[in-house]
């Protein structure tokens, strides 16, 4: 298997662009997965310098119904006309994020919703021999602080209780976009799965807005719990520099920080 960073918000190569968002590239026993595709259509640009064919992904997994996963939607379909793209039936919600007073839609395009192509899911969806995507994420361990993310519902702004997010697992590998339900509580509910050797994904601990980083002593619980776990993790996006050094503490070796650019090779 092969993990190709599309876009992340850092760059570890000076001819690719950055971005507050996150795409993985796959490829795994012929199959082309594309795990979100950023705020924009700078996942495509990203991916022709690094000689990646769009063209011939077979899917694209929508982790969740935030722009910053999902902006790049409308721009993969124009660039890719054959794959299925697997979204969580709730994915079309109208999202907000509150600043102060003001309530930002953070949604996806609803133009798009009824494309044909779109393949809804409101339980696991096996898509090939050992690919699995799964929503359905309960548990109340470690997750972070999400009273900045709305949902509109009967005309009220509510919490969001992100029944819109859903999970990759190809071979043994885990795939989050931003853990808004709790890596812990991501990592248990894969396990019922498969076994899980590595983590890819974004984990939630930092406000983009203020910087702020998550109470720190939520980022130690989540990284003791995977202290004795066989399982490596790779990191960033929504977990924020602060966050990732005390992971990094706790865990050394077993997490690293990812970056637009870089690439995993799995046997």
């Amino acid at each position: 298997m092969k993990v190709t960073v599309l876009i992340e918000n850092t760059t570890c190569d000076n001819n690719l662009k950055s971005q507050h968002g996150l795409s993985f590239y796959i490829e795994y026993n012929g199959l082309k997965i594309l795990f979100d595709c950023g705020s924009n259509g700078l996942f495509l640009e990203n991916a022709k310098k690094l000689g990646i064919d769009i063209s011939a992904v077979d899917y694209l997994v929508i982790s969740h119904g935030h722009f910053d996963h999902a902006g790049g939607l409308e721009h993969f379909l124009n660039a890719n006309q054959k794959a299925k793209i697997v979204i969580n039936q709730h994915a079309f919600g109208d999202y907000y994020f509150k600043v102060l007073f003001i309530k930002k839609y953070i949604g996806l395009d609803k133009a798009l919703k009824d494309n044909e192509r779109i393949i809804f899911t409101n339980q696991d969806v096996t898509l090939d021999n050992n690919v699995i995507v799964f929503t359905n994420i309960t548990g109340d361990k470690h997750r972070s602080s999400e009273s900045k993310l709305l949902k509109k519902e009967n005309g009220k702004f509510v919490p969001d209780d992100f029944k819109h997010e859903q999970c990759l697992i190809v071979s043994n590998v885990l795939f989050a976009g931003c853990s808004h339900t709790g890596i812990v509580n991501i990592y248990e509910r894969a396990k019922t799965v498969t076994d899980i050797n590595h983590i890819f994904g974004g984990f939630h601990l930092y406000n983009p807005v203020t910087g702020k980083m998550e109470d720190k002593l939520l980022i130690e619980n989540i990284a003791n719990e995977f202290k004795h776990e066989n399982v490596k993790i790779y990191t960033g996006h929504c977990t924020g520099k602060n966050a990732f050094k005390v992971l990094k503490t706790i865990l050394d070796d077993k997490v690293e920080e990812i970056s637009t650019g870089r690439n995993f090779s799995f046997a």
